[in-house]
This record gives C-alpha cells, sequence and structure tokens, in this order.
C-alpha cells in the first residue's frame, strides 16, 4: 500500500486509521489489525453455548483477521482447584473422580459441535491425554509428598487447554481454519505461580512469531487464557478470572484494532443491577473511569486488564455473548461526556460514583443531600483516592439504599446514545446495518422519516471513532 503522506521518521510504526492498518516504516510493508475477541466460561458452557461463539467468531472473521482467547468451560477450573487442594491432601482416587468428571463434560459437548468422523475421534484422544496429564500431576504430587504452587498451575492450565481445543476442532468442522495457541507459547511471565506477571517486551515478540504468521495465513488461533509460562517454560497461571488479562496481552502485543471481551453482561453497568434494579449499560468510558470502576467495586473488568492496552490506545469493548443484538460498552483511551458520573460502584460500606468529575463540588453537594433525603448518614466523604472517583462511607445497612438514591439523584438510569458496536461505512457512509443497530442503542424514529433519519446517521457517523471494517 502506497501512502501518500511522509511517516514522522521518528516513529518506526504509525497507525493508519481510516485503513485499519499497521504500517512499517522501514520495510512499507501494511499488516492488518486483527481483532481480539475473548469467550468467557459462560460463552463455552456447554455444545449450544458453542455454537452460539462459532456464529460470533463467523461475522467477526468477515470484517477482520481474528485472534480468539479461550476461558475454560464455566465451572471446571473450580473442578480443577478441588482436584489439585485433593492432591494436596493425599486423596489421588478423589481428585481422579474430578478429573474423570471434566472428560466427561467436555466430551459430550465434543458430541454437540463435531460431527461423528476422523476429527472427533482425534479431538476425543486429545481431550483424554489432558484429563490423564493431569492425573499425573496429581498422582506425582501424592508419590513424592510435595505439592509445589508450580504443579498446582499446571493442574489449573488444563481448563483452557481443553477449551481451546474443542472450539478450534469445532471451527475446522465448519471449513474455518483454526488452529489452538497454548499461551505458554506466547505469554511470557515471572515465575510467581498463581499470579505471575507478564513480560511484556518478550510476549509481543512471541506473540508477533507465532501469532502473526498463522493470521497471514488466515488461520484463527485460538489462545488460551489464565496461563503463560516463564522464559525456562514452566506453566504459571495469571491469577483467577485473568482471562481478560490474556487477551488485552495479545491485543496489545499485536496492536489490536479492538479487544472484544464476550461475557453474561451486557456491559460495563451504572450499577449493580442486582440492587438497582433499573440499572442501564453504559455506551462508553474511558480507560481511567473503567479502572476506577475496577478498583471500587465493579466485577465486570479484572483491575489489570486495560494495562496493555494504553500504551498502544487499543479500544476495549464489552459485549453480552446472549445479546448479540447489543453494542455493548466500548472503553476507550478518552473522554468523550467530560463532567459526566457514568456509574456507581460499592466495596464493604464505601459507595463510590465514578466519571469525569469536573463539577465534583457540585456532585458531592447533590450525592449528600439524596442520601439525606433517603434517611443514609454519610459518615465521610473522600475525594483524593482518584480524580475520577469521590467516595461516601455509609453505615453496611445502607450501602444498597445508598447506591439506589445516587443513581435516581444523578440520573444514571437515563438513555445516553451510543455507538453501535457493527458500525460499517459503506462509500464512506454507515451502511443499512447501522441503521438497524441504531435502534438498539436506544435511538427511535417517528413519522418524519426522511430529515430524521438524515440526522440520525450524522450523529452516530460523528460518534463513532473508528470504522470496525
Amino acid at each position: 500500500m502506497k501512502d501518500s503522506a511522509k511517516p514522522n521518521s521518528a516513529h518506526p510504526r504509525f497507525h493508519d486509521k481510516r485503513q485499519g492498518k499497521r504500517i512499517q516504516t522501514s520495510s512499507r510493508i501494511s499488516v492488518r489489525r486483527p481483532h481480539v475477541i475473548k469467550f468467557g466460561g459462560t460463552s463455552l458452557a456447554d455444545a449450544s453455548c458453542i455454537e452460539r461463539v462459532i456464529e460470533i467468531i463467523g461475522r467477526e472473521r468477515r470484517c477482520s483477521d481474528v485472534v480468539v482467547v479461550v476461558s475454560a468451560m464455566s465451572g471446571v477450573t473450580d473442578m480443577l482447584v478441588k482436584a489439585a487442594q485433593l492432591a494436596e491432601a493425599q486423596e489421588p482416587v478423589r481428585s481422579g473422580k474430578i478429573l474423570e468428571e471434566v472428560r466427561a463434560r467436555h466430551e459430550s459437548a465434543m458430541k454437540g459441535v463435531i460431527p461423528p468422523g476422523t476429527r472427533r475421534s482425534r479431538i476425543r484422544r486429545e481431550i483424554r491425554d489432558l484429563c490423564r496429564q493431569g492425573e499425573e500431576y496429581c498422582a506425582r504430587a501424592n508419590a513424592t509428598r510435595n505439592f509445589t504452587a508450580a504443579r498446582r498451575d499446571a493442574i489449573l492450565s488444563i481448563g483452557e487447554r481443553l477449551s481451546a481445543r474443542l472450539l478450534a476442532a469445532a471451527l475446522e468442522a465448519r471449513q474455518i481454519a483454526s488452529e489452538p495457541v497454548d499461551a505458554t507459547e506466547i505469554v511470557i511471565t515471572d515465575g510467581n505461580h498463581g499470579s505471575a506477571a507478564p513480560h511484556l517486551g518478550a510476549t509481543r515478540a512471541r506473540c508477533e512469531g507465532r501469532l502473526r504468521p498463522l493470521l497471514r495465513r488466515k488461520i484463527i488461533p485460538i489462545v488460551t487464557g489464565f496461563i503463560g509460562a516463564t522464559p525456562e517454560g514452566a506453566i504459571t497461571t495469571l491469577g483467577r478470572n485473568s482471562s481478560d488479562l490474556s487477551a488485552t496481552l495479545v491485543g496489545g502485543a499485536l496492536d489490536a484494532n479492538e479487544v472484544t471481551i464476550w461475557t453474561d453482561v451486557s456491559g460495563v453497568m451504572t450499577a449493580d443491577p442486582k440492587v438497582v434494579a433499573n440499572a442501564r449499560v453504559v455506551p462508553e468510558i474511558s480507560y481511567d473511569e473503567a479502572a476506577a470502576l475496577a478498583r471500587f467495586g465493579a466485577k465486570v473488568l479484572h483491575p489489570k486488564t486495560l494495562s496493555p492496552l494504553q500504551s498502544g490506545g487499543v479500544s476495549l469493548r464489552i459485549r453480552s455473548t446472549f445479546e448479540t443484538d447489543r453494542p455493548g460498552t466500548k472503553i476507550t483511551p478518552t473522554v468523550r461526556a467530560e463532567g459526566r458520573v457514568k456509574a456507581v460502584a460499592a466495596m464493604n460500606e464505601i459507595v463510590t460514583v465514578i466519571g469525569t468529575l469536573n463539577n465534583r463540588g457540585e456532585i458531592i453537594s447533590r450525592v449528600l443531600k439524596a442520601l439525606g433525603n433517603a434517611g443514609v448518614k454519610a459518615i465521610a466523604s473522600v475525594e483524593k483516592l482518584s480524580e475520577h472517583a469521590v467516595s461516601f462511607v455509609v453505615a453496611p445497612e445502607d450501602v444498597s439504599v445508598a447506591q439506589n438514591a445516587i443513581h435516581e439523584e444523578l440520573q444514571l438510569n437515563a438513555a445516553v446514545p451510543s455507538c453501535p458496536r457493527d458500525c460499517v461505512r459503506e462509500n464512506g457512509a454507515p451502511s443499512s446495518r447501522l441503521i438497524r443497530s441504531d435502534y438498539q442503542a436506544g435511538y427511535q424514529e417517528n413519522a418524519q422519516v426522511g430529515a430524521e433519519r438524515g440526522l440520525m446517521r450524522r450523529r452516530i457517523v460523528a460518534h463513532c471513532a473508528q470504522p470496525r471494517c
């Protein structure tokens, strides 16, 4: 691809956002920026869920190169934790029974997504080999009476390795070229087993060397989340619920166009929907605001998730596997709605308002008044923990009432226009898919179709920072 503009010679890489490309200025070889998509355990829970995941991957690959990151099937990591505990307690028979249950569950899903034949026979062997590995790890711990953190990580790694192989085989059965990739090949970490820290430079180099050639051959890598390896090759884990971090590590390493986390929630919510009945999805939020939410009690994101994306300015999106028509929440480097409160979160007896709080004094005054009207006494307010948050300490029994009062006072249930996930430009204009998905974002069109549709298109195009394909 020829580029008429001369790149800044001080920067060996620069991004052409219009074309969704990364350009190597030294060689003039353009490389497509892939879309990294991650599926959580509930998205892979059984055969019907895996079918839904395959449909999503099929749609995404039509727009861009795709890298998939997977968690273990829902509940499997908990089963493996139990097996490891039993192995440590010198109960190899009981730990073996759990691994047998893990095997049976994956074989059941396999029968639902892979037709009989050579491919099914191969993946059955792989499932059994991995479960047998787990049994051997447990048996070795029993024989040596030495259960180490490294051995525990090896046992826990089996869940993601199983789901990656199962999904790759299911895609191949539908003529979609894919290959399972153990993250031990590409995510390099320190030796802190159970909560290993990734080495970003080494991980970037490994991702380029292992994943980029697959993408060039139009093969979808199916990467295991949660796990990595030391430079010497010992299996490590990044910590529980850290598969989101795995996805952003890969996305940052490959300069992804976007990272999407497909999960069982519709996005970042204005409050915990179990506490605040009319909580809604926040359409867009900044890195800093999302990090504050994670710090102060929201459970959608692992606190470390955003860090690998920040240097490259890669956006992160959270969507629901079970509501694929909804655009979810887009997490971006910059703030689009300054001065707006985005959400309220709670952790223990601390209730926190999160957003870009330019009018902090006014917000504190309104919150204190709302709490007083609801009969809640704020024991203290804390302003200096974060520039994107202000916290209020209340009695433990008042936390739920406080969240509802703040949510109502700050009108967090009010609809905010969002950028639909599958915004697609056709000759510079939004496609019919964009207009259809516009309804899902909360817009409404009345009888004056012509004028209103034109306005609606202009508003959405202005709001979309970057086209998907």
